[in-house]
């Protein structure tokens, strides 16, 4: 292709991007991938993968800017990007060695500490990970709040109180309707916590959500719609289950419920490949809802349509798992609202939803730092809207596919661990194996803010979390008792 048309196509995905239509402005970003070549210009190519990187093709834009490290090996900022792309596919292994090359290139730029700590918290490298965010917090002037978040994150850290004086003198140097001081007061919240004082964490906590909800807020007159449309849509017509050796398993519920748990005990089986909470099934779903509502498209759509979707989604899940012969879980949370399009693109899934006592539920999500995509979380009234939400579209889902979805209770996990595990591997219709009892074992990497509780053989300290916070919740709790009853 000449210079001329690759520049002009990369204009028009750019500007398609800026539209606000990633769909589109992926399949011209996948057009111009194709057309690279080895003597393409350094920088055409360094373009076309910034571009796929804004159109999250994680797996493309690794493989281009890979070359590029190879051929510059001492710009940092293409060890960071390159970094960045292997580990939104989960080469952990890959992405640490970019992040400390780049650290090394330029020790006194935070970002890289902060990544390289995120990556050794996945790897359950706790102590390093504590280091490197140690390492961030003393080289920002400015945006220090990341860093004590991170650290309020890993399980088994607790803050000093020398560093808990740090951290409110550093609330007190910044403004107050900013992300940077809502962070710090989620972080605040949890050494609080830490302290069993529980009155000064909900305080911090209510701050820090009252900060999140004027910055983001949450669209509940968009949600309920969209779960309208689908629960009162004609239920969609399941394919035949195709003769496969691999099945994807997906794992999904509330955020917070226990879904990174179950996770890590499915991938601890040698016939199992963890992947991440992937975007792919939200994705379709999006480009339904665009062409004429999810529900009504779901409900009408044709077999030529749905084989194409499968093999869509099946061939972008695929990019995580080496041995097409295992299976793979996609653990996204969010997946609980597409249940039907599961069912018509891939009837062979196994789908467990994971259900949780919704006050304990709820004050997780509360205290928790989302960092897109969970805007809801930051009122117990946006809680209480997306938890109904849940429990409305399950019930409709298990009316119309009552023998394939499992109901996992967290707590009847957490209580009896080798019964639920059994049972768990029984429906997936995998065969027993130890190292799923001892699933804190493995060396599987996890990257969502579970990753110090799944490191650690099963407690049942979470169960009752929210009677902490009852002296300021009650009402809230008391609905939410009400809901899960109700459901």
């Amino acid at each position: 292709m000449a210079q001329s048309d690759t520049r002009s196509k990369l204009n028009a995905a750019a500007a398609v991007l800026r539209a606000g239509d990633p769909a589109a402005a992926a399949k011209l970003v996948r057009e111009l991938v194709e057309t690279l070549t080895p003597d393409t210009d350094a920088a055409v190519t360094g373009t076309v993968a910034d571009l796929c990187m804004h159109c999250e093709l994680w797996f493309e834009a690794a493989r281009l800017y890979a070359p590029l490290c190879r051929m510059r090996p001492d710009v940092d900022f293409l060890q960071y990007r390159t970094g960045t792309a292997c580990y939104k596919c989960g080469r952990l292994d890959a992405a640490r060695d970019h992040f400390a090359k780049c650290a090394a290139l330029r020790p006194e730029h935070p970002a890289s500490y902060l990544q390289l700590g995120h990556i050794q918290r996945a790897l359950r490298d706790f102590e390093g990970a504590e280091k490197s965010y140690k390492a961030y917090i003393e080289r920002s002037a400015d945006e220090k709040a990341s860093g004590y978040w991170s650290l309020s994150d890993l399980r088994k850290y607790r803050f000093s109180d020398d560093m808990l004086l740090a951290m409110r003198r550093y609330l007190g140097t910044i403004g107050d309707e900013n992300a940077e001081c809502s962070i710090m007061h989620f972080a605040l919240g949890i050494a609080a916590e830490q302290r069993e004082d529980y009155e000064t964490a909900y305080g911090h906590f209510h701050s820090a959500n009252g900060i999140q909800t004027r910055l983001r807020p949450f669209r509940a007159e968009a949600y309920q719609h969209l779960v309208d449309g689908l629960v009162t849509s004609d239920a969609p017509a399941a394919g035949a289950a195709p003769a496969t050796a691999s099945r994807p398993i997906f794992v999904l519920g509330l955020p917070r419920s226990g879904t990174t748990l179950v996770e890590q005990i499915l991938a601890a089986h040698s016939s199992v490949v963890a992947t991440d909470e992937l975007p792919y099934m939200e994705r379709i779903a999006l480009e339904l809802e665009r062409s004429g509502g999810y529900g009504p498209r779901l409900a009408a759509l044709s077999d030529s349509d749905s084989a194409h979707l499968r093999e869509r989604y099946l061939r972008e899940a695929r990019q995580y798992v080496d041995d097409e012969n295992c299976h793979f879980v996609d653990k996204n949370p969010n997946n609980f609202l597409h249940i039907g399009l599961i069912r018509r693109l891939l009837p062979e899934a196994v789908i467990i939803n994971l259900r949780r006592d919704l006050r304990d539920n709820a004050i997780s999500m509360y205290r928790q730092l989302f960092a897109v995509g969970h805007d809801y979380s930051a009122t117990f009234a946006g809680i209480h809207t997306y938890a109904e939400g849940y429990v409305r579209l399950m019930s409709r889902w298990l009316e119309w596919y009552p023998d394939v979805i499992r109901i996992q209770g967290y707590e009847d996990l957490v209580t009896d661990p080798g019964g639920q595990i059994s049972e768990l591997l029984a429906f997936c219709g995998l065969d027993s194996e130890p190292g799923c009892f001892e699933f804190y074992n493995s060396h599987q990497a996890v990257k969502t803010p579970s990753a110090g509780q799944v490191s650690q053989p099963m407690y049942t300290s979470s169960i009752g979390q929210w009677r902490h916070y009852n002296d300021w919740l009650g009402k809230e709790f008391s609905g939410l008792a009400d809901l899960s009853r109700a459901g």
